[in-house]
Order: C-alpha cells, then sequence, then structure tokens
C-alpha cells in the first residue's frame, strides 16, 4: 500500500524525529514520554520557543537538568501536555496509543469545550479516526507505541488540517505539500 512506501525523511529534513546519534530512527524500539513529547514540541508552532536551559520543572519527577525539561515545559505552558493526577509525568514510561493521540488532537487545535465526546481514551481515539490522524498505524488502545507507529502518525499529522482552518501542520514550517511534493 502507500503507506508502505511512506519517506520518513521529511521528518528529519523538518527536524521533528531525526534518529539516535547516528540517524537511525530505531522503529522497531518504543518511544518514551519524554521522546514523544520533543517529537510532539517540535511538530507543534511552538516549535522555536524551547528554553534547553530550564532552571525549573513542572513535575517533581522530571529533574530541571532532565534532557527533555524544555520540551516538557513547552509542551505543560501550550496546554498539550498533562502528567498524572499524583503530579508525576514518568518521562521514562513508554508512551500509550491514546496519550500520544490526545496530544496530537491538542496540537491540531482540538480538546475544548464539545471535541471529544463521551469518556477517555474512546472520545479521543473516535475524533482521531474521524480524521485520519490514525490512518496506517496498527496500534490498539492500551498499546506502548514503536517509533515507527509515532514515525506514521506524525505524517499523518502533519497532512492533517488545523481544527477551523484550511492549513495543515505544514504551515508551521513555511512549507507547502503539492501532490505529494514537499517543497522547502
Amino acid at each position: 500500500t502507500e503507506l508502505d512506501n511512506r519517506d520518513y525523511s521529511v521528518l528529519k529534513t523538518l527536524e521533528i524525529m531525526v534518529g539516535d546519534d547516528n540517524g537511525d530512527m530505531r522503529f522497531e524500539d518504543t518511544i518514551t514520554r519524554a521522546e514523544f513529547t520533543k517529537v510532539a514540541t517540535m511538530l507543534s508552532s511552538y516549535r522555536n520557543s524551547i528554553a534547553l536551559n530550564q532552571k525549573t520543572s513542572p513535575f517533581y519527577d522530571v529533574p530541571y537538568k532532565h534532557w527533555a525539561v524544555g520540551y516538557i515545559r513547552a509542551g505543560v505552558d501550550n496546554g498539550i501536555i498533562t502528567g498524572y493526577p499524583d503530579s508525576t509525568f514518568k518521562p521514562d514510561n513508554d508512551v500509550l496509543y491514546e496519550e500520544a493521540l490526545t496530544i496530537l488532537l491538542k496540537i491540531l487545535g482540538y480538546g475544548g469545550g464539545s471535541d471529544f465526546q463521551g469518556s477517555y481514551p474512546y472520545s479521543q481515539y473516535s475524533l482521531a479516526n474521524s480524521i485520519d490522524l490514525t490512518e496506517g498505524v496498527e496500534a490498539e488502545l492500551g498499546d506502548f507505541l514503536t517509533r515507527k507507529q509515532v514515525a506514521d502518525l506524525l505524517l499523518n499529522a502533519l497532512d492533517t488540517k488545523i481544527k477551523n482552518s484550511n492549513l495543515t501542520l505544514y504551515s508551521n514550517f513555511n512549507v507547502q505539500k503539492y501532490e505529494e511534493v514537499i517543497l522547502l
């Protein structure tokens, strides 16, 4: 299928998901909540406002010297990241499918008022399906996501229209996509 032949290089080119120090995307590995927060903030409109030299952390289990604290702070400050009821973030836990969907939906402008009809995580999953955010992603609610599944969600999100707009998330990068060609 078309999704089997996706070009993931756009994620590297736009510096959303760049891989490890050798550029290896490690698609078979799971992705932590901290790693997902980084790629999610790099996808968002506030990607250039990440303060990497934070002196405070929004969660007591994320030390201010943690490599992802700037991304986590930006996510919290912009309303796309929340922690757990016990005021923790659990940055080293693997990200759940429903957590990733909720964050991506918030980046796309959803999450207020009547956007989520019903209970968590079913309303988020239903909305994500209805806007094709989950297209080609083989995952179930409660699953920990692999880096490949996250890359597919990120590519889907880039192509998804922002709520109440004709723009997609590509607009965050000053690029245009025409007939499967991305102009930088």
